[in-house]
């Protein structure tokens, strides 16, 4: 579990690092904004605190992969496109596995 958590987290960094956030030159901004967003909600599927969280990171990755995967015509030849769609996958495909799935089902009754 911890491992498909870490794997996720490791592409959530590609991500970042692949993905135009279209901001002015010189500015880190949304990138650590989104970063900090999603590795929060990641550490709150570890910690079997929220569905939501599992959720939210799941589609987005599944949306970003969609959009990074197929692309504009103007964007086809751009190397950070198919990169960031990678990313995107290999960010939800952990968390959709039976295991993460049935962690974050599962939680322990308080």
């Amino acid at each position: 579990m911890r491992r498909l958590v870490w794997v996720s987290g490791a592409f959530l960094v590609l991500q970042v690092l692949a993905t135009s956030y279209r901001q002015s030159a010189g500015t880190a901004s949304w990138e650590t904004l989104w970063l900090a967003i999603i590795a929060v909600m990641l550490w709150m599927t570890y910690r079997r605190q929220s569905r939501v969280a599992w959720a939210f990171v799941v589609f987005f990755a599944v949306c970003g992969a969609l959009l990074y995967g197929t692309g504009t015509p103007t964007h086809l030849d751009d190397p950070r496109y198919p990169v960031a769609a990678v990313a995107y996958l290999g960010q939800a495909w952990p968390l959709l596995t039976g295991t993460v799935r049935r962690h974050v089902r599962d939680r322990p009754r308080r």
